[in-house]
């Protein structure tokens, strides 16, 4: 796609951002979309009707000044700009029809991955959940070829997912409600960091938007709709994890549940959502990759986590030796990059991780594990 008409996309995702249908439905109908920025306002009432909004912001010359500094910026940070229309958009998604006209990618995640499970549940995880997602992530990353992890990056069974994921050593997608620029919440700023280089992050929303109560609805559909299968570790009745596990339901997905006790409000949502028959018990860890039909590795064994992580570690500590996990050597600009901690805090955990001899430094200054 040319750098002109990426622009003219990204002015049409803010427009019709909320009406996904209709903008692939113009999108289709005008397969350029420089085209209709070129319209009158008497050509633009006629295509939408004169009581409509849309040829007001179609005639407003500062949505296409802000999608242009959007492009130059996703450009100079590494963002990928997704279009609907381009080979690297998730087929998967691409089958709903509320599918965004366009996402934003930080990361080197492959979003048509062979498989792909979106883990989901309460911000308010307890004991038995986080046990379930360590037992299930681990059988999944037993498999022979491991699946990409998809949650939404928020507090409780989200971000064990992600990070029971990585420690195992499965990329993971954490989709965001706000832009790709705004990490929400702050404090997983550097599990984002560390996703970057072992999955990413995406949104369908621009640079700068924040964490709107409804963002977070339209967020789930995208969760639903990238996976083959979505398992439901805990939630109530109305949490957004049965709306999201419902939303994968309607989109035809294999829906997985954990089951619990029936006084246990964390597990009435899953246990409905079982009774309804909208989803299959999660009787035992493998029970997933069995109604898949996914086999697992030959001679399969083990845990299979990244040894050098240990629990101890903090958070920066913890994302270096992710980054650097796969054998890759990086400098230290590209860890401050990366991780997202102040110089001084990473020059200080850097120093700690080589006197313990989990990582050397080499004489052109690049770490790599030890």
């Amino acid at each position: 796609m040319e750098y002109t008409d990426l622009v003219y996309m990204c002015a049409m995702n803010r427009i019709f951002n909320y009406h996904c249908r209709l903008a692939k439905e113009v999108v289709e109908r005008y397969p350029s979309p420089e085209t209709l920025f070129s319209f009158s306002r008497g050509e633009l009432c006629d295509l939408f009707g004169a009581g409509s909004p849309w040829p007001d912001k179609f005639l407003d010359k500062s949505i296409l000044d802000e999608s242009e500094k959007e492009v130059e910026w996703a450009h100079s940070k590494g963002v990928r700009v997704i279009c609907y229309d381009e080979q690297g958009y998730p087929e998967r998604l691409k089958n709903c029809e509320d599918a965004p006209l366009l996402l934003f990618l930080a990361g080197n995640a492959d979003l048509n991955a062979k498989r792909t499970v979106s883990i989901v549940g309460t911000r308010k995880i307890t004991r038995y959940g986080q046990d379930m997602c360590h037992q299930i992530l681990k059988s999944l990353s037993l498999l022979d070829e491991k699946p990409l992890i998809v949650s939404g990056l928020a507090y409780g069974v989200d971000i064990c997912a992600h990070r029971e994921a990585m420690s195992f050593g499965m990329d993971t997608v954490g989709v965001m409600a706000t832009g790709i620029n705004e990490i929400y919440p702050r404090m997983h700023r550097n599990d984002a960091a560390a996703m970057c280089l072992h999955g990413g992050i995406l949104t369908e929303f621009w640079r700068g938007a924040p964490p709107d109560k409804y963002n977070f609805l339209r967020r789930n559909r995208i969760i639903a709709g990238l996976c083959d299968a979505i398992v439901l570790i805990e939630s109530d009745m109305n949490g957004g994890g049965v709306i999201t596990s419902k939303m994968a339901f309607s989109y035809s997905r294999e829906v997985f549940a954990v089951p619990g006790r029936v006084t246990d409000r964390w597990s009435s949502g899953c246990n409905s959502m079982i009774g309804q028959k909208m989803a299959e018990a999660v009787t035992s860890p493998g029970r997933i990759e069995a109604v898949m039909g996914w086999k697992k590795r030959k001679n399969a064994s083990g845990d299979g986590r990244i040894p050098e992580l240990f629990p101890s570690d903090s958070a920066v500590k913890r994302n270096i030796v992710v980054a650097l996990s796969s054998g890759k050597e990086m400098d230290m600009d590209s860890l401050i990059d990366a991780i997202g901690a102040d110089c001084q805090t990473i020059i200080s955990v850097l120093t700690e991780l080589e006197m313990d001899g989990r990582i050397v430094c080499d004489d052109s200054g690049k770490y790599r594990i030890s």
